[in-house]
């Protein structure tokens, strides 16, 4: 995943990850409600790198909560793993259609 936003345009959209431990977003204007983070946790990346949290909030979209708001990232990430336990679902995965199931 490219670490850097410069030059790159906004993308809104929200993907889902299965890698990813946390939701996360670039954009600050996601969290409805957020505390400044100045913890030592860093997101690692794929190739390694770590990058800083700015803030922890909640979303606009219900469903989500405990989400980062990382600057450097280049997509906002919905992650499977804590969206599955957090609202006690799961994901049903088929070649062209994604269900969330309870």
């Amino acid at each position: 995943m490219n670490t850097s936003t410069q030059n790159l345009p906004y993308d809104d959209s929200w993907y889902l990850d299965s890698r990813a431990t946390n939701h996360l977003t670039s954009d600050v204007n996601n969290l409805q409600q957020r505390i400044e983070y100045s913890g030592p946790e860093k997101i690692h990346m794929g190739n390694g790198s770590g990058i800083g949290i700015s803030n922890i909030g909640t979303s606009y979209i219900q469903s989500l909560k405990n989400l980062l708001h990382a600057p450097l990232i280049t997509k906002n990430l919905l992650s499977i793993s804590q969206f599955a336990r957090e609202n006690k679902v799961f994901f049903e995965f088929h070649p062209d259609t994604c269900l969330v199931k309870s």
